[in-house]
């Protein structure tokens, strides 16, 4: 089985497939059967009070609305009354899977502008593509307060709702799930060809970077994920920072006022040795 949500229903490898573990007491009962929920072992493992075959493990008695729905879902959602066939329809939009342009984007239209078989509503020649351009300092001190600024251009044909740019520091160039968030914002709708910016003026340079010396900022155009793109790859974009360690800072401002006492006394003593008219 594989449930993951960006899978399609077909593709999960559970409807019409017969279950592993135990046949529930049925002669031919199917993960999910569509249009018999009784031969679901879905349903049944839902509806049960048995412990040992309810799902999930550990629950004691059944969910009715959840059960309701599953119900519904198995019998009416994939199953086409008029044919007495199974229906797959991923996208819900009205199109089965089987025949659907983009069986993983509602796209009821199933118009092909460019005639290669995709729908204009998923096919990557036709849909925007996000890329962010950060505009942001080259030299920060942990703790410090920033102002942080990027644009978003849209590298592609078909228009991007408003998204969230998402800034984050780095001690390489590679974006980890360990590397801060430091800042976000959002940029407005964005058509074709065209960029938006935004900016956040009060995020804080965290202290767990003290010292890394060279880091990286790593800025994201549709940090959530949400706009459909042509090129899904290529939404971040790294640039060097430095990022000393309070100490040398330190170091360097001592100096600085050093070299200005040595010169105020120098302009003293020059000052002294002026003949007077």
């Amino acid at each position: 089985m594989d449930l993951r949500s960006g899978v399609l229903i077909g593709d999960m490898n559970v409807v019409g497939i017969p279950p592993v573990r135990t046949d529930l007491g049925l002669p031919d009962p199917r993960l999910i059967d569509p249009g018999v929920h009784e031969n679901s072992a879905l349903w049944l493992r839902m509806d049960t009070s048995e412990e040992l075959l309810r799902m999930a493990p550990g629950t004691l008695l059944p969910d009715d609305p959840a059960t309701s729905v599953i119900r519904e879902w198995i019998d009416e959602v994939l199953w086409n009354a008029s044919t007495g066939t199974p229906w797959i329809d991923s996208d819900e939009d009205g199109v089965a899977d089987e025949v659907d342009r983009c069986p993983a984007t509602p796209d009821p239209a199933q118009n092909d502008a460019d005639g290669d078989g995709i729908g204009d509503a998923c096919d990557p020649d036709l849909l925007a593509d996000l890329r962010a351009l950060p505009e942001l300092p080259g030299s920060v001190g942990a703790g410090q307060t920033v102002s942080l600024s990027a644009t978003a251009v849209n590298q592609g044909i078909g228009a991007a709702p408003a998204s969230q740019l998402r800034f984050h520091l780095s001690r390489d160039a590679r974006l980890g799930s360990d590397d801060p968030i430091v800042g976000d914002c959002f940029a407005a709708a964005i058509a074709g060809g065209e960029v938006s910016g935004c900016s956040d003026g009060d995020p804080i340079v965290p202290e767990a970077l003290v010292g890394t010396g060279d880091a990286h900022w790593i800025v994201c155009a549709d940090a959530l994920d949400l706009v459909p793109e042509g090129d899904e790859e290529n939404n971040c974009q790294a640039s060097l920072v430095r990022i000393p360690e309070p100490g040398a800072l330190a170091c360097q401002v001592a100096a600085l006022a050093a070299s200005l006492l040595v010169l105020r006394a120098r302009r003293r003593r020059e000052d002294r040795s002026r003949p007077t008219a």
